[in-house]
């Protein structure tokens, strides 16, 4: 169970999406 769920939390995709959201959330100007 807890490979499985530092994979998830480690997850490079998921990782990605999670900061690119926030980043969008944060600036909201950027375009």
């Amino acid at each position: 169970m807890k490979c499985i769920e530092k994979n998830y939390l480690f997850d490079p995709r998921l990782l990605f999406q999670f900061n690119f959201s926030l980043y969008f959330e944060t600036e909201p100007n950027v375009n």
